[in-house]
């Protein structure tokens, strides 16, 4: 646990830990009765539990997608790190979460000379310093402000900065709308794009341009299929389809060459198959006839029958009766032909999801 908040909304309260999950903010929302599609959301923070150095955000309406952004950036940080923005907060009498995210962006504009064991008996640190004018004894120690590094504003109150250490992520997104700029990292919540989107007046997803930051895949084959996916389908589809991949753990190679054996390249395609991928065999590499019948009867026949069978007859067999193709990575066939069919007509159904639900509530899409 990084935080900890007591927040009220009328006459309501609950304790909310951060960072936390869209699905656990929603159920807070819902135990105070605090609407849950208006964003950004705000709430009267009555205590800060934990850290207790964080009262300087009690008795105000803090943004709590703020603050459940900052805690995220704090549990990167180490103890040492942590009470340097905690002394700039003081020094600087910062009281909202936007200075706090502020201050974690720019670590060079201040050094903080903590004494050993907080013993107030401790030589005072000034005293080594060439000009004491610069410094300032807080809580956590003397805080220099280091006057030669401008501070910059990373976080203008609207879209959060990127970040790199976001976990389990396959896909980092750039989103670009009217000049501003905001990230997704996918698979994420459908509640957090939608606040992505609302945080840059985003009114229809469609009007936006996207652009990859960063593949956590590796090879090329991704992200050129994602570069291509984010010009021709819906983001919460793509959102959808990373959250399918990484969810069976996949051999994303593998599924590679299972994806373009397949005609339907699209994003929900991509969701579909990766439930299905266990039912296709991958032979990689160059393959003929004879290396299909092999692999495809290798755990099937005794040894001393090998002398007696056509396994190129067999490997063209399998090509024919289980369709399948021969790709640039090996060969793909799958393992039960019926299985194309239930593809089909799952990829063809109705996505019943609710992921553009908010956009539809305000008259949107």
């Amino acid at each position: 646990m990084q935080i900890k908040l007591n927040v009220k909304y009328n006459k309501r309260m609950t304790d909310i830990q951060f960072p936390c999950s869209e699905e656990i903010l929603g159920e807070a929302l819902h135990r105070i009765g605090a609407p849950l599609y208006e964003y950004p959301v705000k709430l009267y923070v009555t205590e800060a539990v934990y850290p207790d150095r964080l009262q300087l955000l009690e008795g105000k309406m803090q943004d709590i997608d703020e603050i459940n952004y900052l805690a995220g950036l704090m549990q990167n940080l180490s103890e040492d790190e942590k009470e340097k923005i905690y002394a700039v907060a003081e020094y600087e009498g910062y009281d909202t979460p936007k200075d706090l995210i502020n201050a974690y962006f720019n670590p060079d504009c201040y050094t903080l000379i903590r004494r050993a064991n907080k013993d107030p008996e401790q030589t005072d640190p000034t005293e080594r310093l060439p000009d004491k004018g610069k410094a300032i004894t807080t809580k956590n120690g003397v805080l220099i402000r280091n006057e030669d590094v401008e501070f910059h504003e990373v976080y203008d109150g609207i879209s959060f900065p990127y970040q790199d250490k976001i976990r389990n992520k396959l896909l980092s997104v750039e989103i670009d709308y009217k000049g501003k700029r905001g990230y997704l990292y996918l698979p994420a919540e459908a509640t957090s794009i939608t606040k992505t989107l609302v945080r840059l007046d985003i009114e229809d997803p469609s009007e936006c341009s996207y652009w990859i930051k960063k593949c956590d895949i590796k090879g090329k084959y991704w992200k050129e299929k994602f570069k291509e996916l984010l010009k021709t389908d819906d983001i919460f589809a793509i959102n959808r389809a990373t959250e399918s991949m990484r969810s069976q753990d996949i051999d994303y190679d593998r599924f590679a060459a299972i994806v373009e054996y397949m005609e339907d390249k699209s994003a929900k395609a991509i969701e579909t198959l990766a439930w299905y991928a266990d039912k296709f065999e991958f032979i990689r590499g160059t393959v003929d006839y004879e290396t299909i019948g092999r692999y495809a009867l290798e755990n099937d026949l005794p040894e001393d029958a090998e002398a007696f069978f056509d396994y190129k007859g067999y490997g063209k067999h399998i090509e024919e009766a289980y369709a399948g193709k021969f790709l640039k990575k090996g060969f793909v066939y799958p393992s039960d032909p019926k299985v194309l069919e239930q593809i089909e007509f799952d990829i063809g159904c109705e996505d019943m999801s609710e992921d553009n639900g908010f956009f539809n509530n305000r008259g949107g899409i």
